[in-house]
C-alpha cells in the first residue's frame, strides 16, 4: 500500500477514504473515474489552450490504457456534456471499467491572454464551474453504485488543468466521497502540495485510521491489488485461485 507519507487512511460512513500521492493510471481495483473533455480525445487534444506546463491525468489514462479506450468512447457518443458521466471497460487499465466525467476550466485558473474563438464555448462563471463539479461528483459515484462496485479511484478533480481553487475543490470532493455508496474510495494525486491541502481539509472531517483496518475490514487482510486479482479470477471460468 505505501507509507504513511504518501497515503493517509480515513473512515467515513459506510466505508473509507484513501488520500495517495500516486499516479492514477497504476490503480488496480474495480473502477476508475476520469475527468475527460467535451470531445472525448483522449491523448490528442485539439484544445491544450492555458494548459502548458499542467498534467492531464486523463491523458495518461488513454495513454497506458490503449487506443481501445478512445475507440470504445466514440463508439457510444461524440460529445459528452459537463457533468454528465459515460463507462466504459479498462482496456489495458487495472480497472474493470473506466468512469468518464466532464468538467469546466474555473475562471481562477484560467490562462489571463485573450482566448481563442474556438475555446470561447468552454468558459464558466467560478459559481457555474463549482456547481458541475459538485454534479460531476454525485454523477460519478451514482454510476459506480449502479455498477456495484465495491472499489473506486478518482483523481482530484478540478485541481490540475481545470484550475480550481485547491480549497474549493477539496471541500466539494471530500463532502461527496464523505457519503459515496461505495465502501473504499481513493483520490489520487500527482502535485505534492494540493495532495497535502487535501489531507489537512480531511483531517478535520473524517477519523483517521490505519492500512490494517482497511485491509482486515474489506479484503480479507489482503492488498486490494491482491484481492482484485483474486476476484477477477473467480470471474473466469475454468481459472483456478491460487
Amino acid at each position: 500500500f505505501g507509507s504513511s507519507m504518501t497515503r493517509r487512511w480515513f473512515r467515513r460512513p459506510g466505508g473509507f477514504l484513501c488520500l495517495c500521492h500516486e499516479n492514477l493510471e497504476d490503480w488496480v481495483g474495480e473502477a476508475i473515474v476520469t475527468s475527460t473533455n467535451r470531445r472525448l480525445e483522449g491523448s490528442m487534444r485539439r484544445n491544450w489552450w492555458g494548459f502548458a506546463g499542467k498534467r492531464s491525468a486523463d491523458v495518461a489514462l488513454h495513454e497506458r490504457a490503449g487506443p481501445q479506450l478512445l475507440a470504445e468512447c466514440h463508439k457510444l457518443r461524440a460529445e459528452l456534456p459537463e457533468a454528465q458521466v459515460m463507462v466504459t471497460r479498462g482496456g489495458d487499465l487495472g480497472a474493470r471499467y473506466v468512469i468518464h466525467t466532464v468538467i469546466p476550466s474555473h475562471p481562477s485558473g484560467r490562462d489571463p491572454r485573450p482566448m481563442p474563438a474556438p475555446q470561447a464555448g468552454d468558459v464558466a462563471t467560478a459559481d457555474e464551474a463549482e456547481a458541475l463539479l459538485r454534479q460531476a461528483f454525485a454523477n460519478a459515484l451514482g454510476a459506480c453504485r449502479d455498477l456495484k462496485v465495491s472499489s473506486v479511484c478518482l483523481p482530484a478533480m478540478g485541481c490540475g488543468c481545470r484550475g480550481y481553487p485547491v480549497e474549493v475543490a477539496a471541500e466539494i470532493g471530500v463532502q461527496a466521497l464523505k457519503e459515496a455508496p461505495v465502501p473504499y474510495c481513493e483520490v489520487r494525486f500527482w502535485e505534492t502540495l494540493t495532495f497535502r491541502k487535501w489531507v489537512q481539509l480531511t483531517e478535520d472531517r473524517l477519523e483517521g485510521c490505519e492500512e490494517g483496518d482497511v485491509r482486515d475490514a474489506l479484503w480479507n487482510g489482503k492488498s486490494l491489488e491482491d484481492w482484485h486479482k483474486e476476484q477477477e479470477a473467480r470471474r473466469k471460468p475454468g481459472c483456478p485461485v491460487m
